[in-house]
């Protein structure tokens, strides 16, 4: 499923339907070719509350081996082999109080999957404050699932989009107000 121009949402089948990916939170999974050349990618679904399946967001890049290959799946037909999990951090809800994050681009990902986590978790109290940064606002990825999680979430959750876009027509570059002032909120609020 396309999710701006130039990156798509792939789901790749389970065994079955109860199955699980059994990765930890944050993780990731290596795509593999026959030549054994690899690339990560971090999957978007939680083990949690997604059964049967997992989602990868991939960006296509010319001449990319790995990302044309996604880009040229056809669905029910084409194969993909994966190798994991990679465990890059282990979260611990409750480890901070608050956890500052900054992505740009398809490195949203570690980062949705943390905030899930996170916000999934009754218990856990800790704060998220994201700084999402994309080329444009149609490069934002993942946009409407990270608006809704902080308006269900807003005392846990505050994000702040900065496009290059809105920069280069003399703006900010973020999402509304001035630059002076919403960083140090954004931070110590």
């Amino acid at each position: 499923v396309a999710i701006s121009a130039d990156t798509a949402r792939f789901r790749f089948e389970l065994p079955s339907d109860q199955h699980g990916l059994g990765l930890p939170t944050a993780s990731h999974v290596l795509a593999v070719d026959g030549a054994m050349v690899y690339r990560a990618y971090t999957p978007i679904t939680l083990d949690a509350c997604d059964k049967g399946y997992f989602d990868l967001l991939v960006k296509r890049y010319p001449g990319g081996e790995f990302s044309e290959a996604f880009h040229r799946m056809v669905p029910g037909k084409s194969k993909m082999m994966f190798q994991g999990p990679v465990t890059t951090l282990r979260y611990q809800p409750n480890l901070v109080s608050c956890m500052g994050m900054v992505a740009g681009g398809t490195g949203i990902t570690p980062m949705y999957q943390i905030i899930r986590t996170i916000l999934r978790n009754p218990n856990d109290r800790t704060v998220v404050r994201l700084i999402y940064a994309n080329r444009s606002e149609a490069d934002i990825l993942l946009r409407r699932e990270l608006e809704a999680l902080a308006e269900e979430h807003p005392d846990r959750l505050s994000i702040r989009f900065l496009v290059e876009a809105r920069a280069e027509e003399g703006g900010d570059g973020g999402s509304g107000g001035k630059a002076s002032g919403w960083w140090p909120r954004l931070w110590h609020s």
